[in-house]
């Protein structure tokens, strides 16, 4: 099962679009987006915490998007959202520092943060697998 991103939202806008239908999923991120760096397009929902103690779940793109904008002002908003991406993928770097940061979650390296130059191969929340050096290790 993929990963679930728990996101603590900031009052206001999310400035996402999600494809419409009965399982929405991001199809857009806007660059000013509080949801930036943090979720990638394809991410499907999961939930909406309010709280009030309301749980949103279940719910179609429509009802989605109404009950954010209802809820825009609410300060303690959780939005989970399921990592949708492949089950493996190999991403060769060229040589230098290429801001990825790694922290160990259940005794995994997994990845906490990249730059938008390696989003579109790489997400938060990847497992580390195998390194190969150039030596060959």
């Amino acid at each position: 099962m993929a990963p679930i991103l728990k996101i603590q939202l900031e009052k206001g806008s999310l400035r996402v679009s999600f494809n419409p239908g009965s399982n929405p999923s991001i199809s857009s991120i806007a660059p000013d987006s509080q949801l930036q760096g943090k979720v990638q397009v394809g991410y499907q929902f999961s939930q909406l915490l309010l709280s009030n103690g309301d749980v949103i779940e279940n719910v179609d793109t429509q009802e989605l998007v109404r009950a954010l904008k209802s809820s825009k002002n609410d300060p303690e908003r959780v939005l989970k959202m399921v990592m949708c991406y492949p089950n493996s993928t190999i991403v060769t770097l060229p040589p230098g520092d290429h801001g990825l940061i790694f922290k160990e979650k259940n005794g995994k390296p997994t990845l906490i943060r990249i730059l938008p130059d390696y989003a579109k191969n790489l997400r938060v929340g990847m497992i580390l697998d195998r390194l190969k050096l150039e030596d060959g290790q």
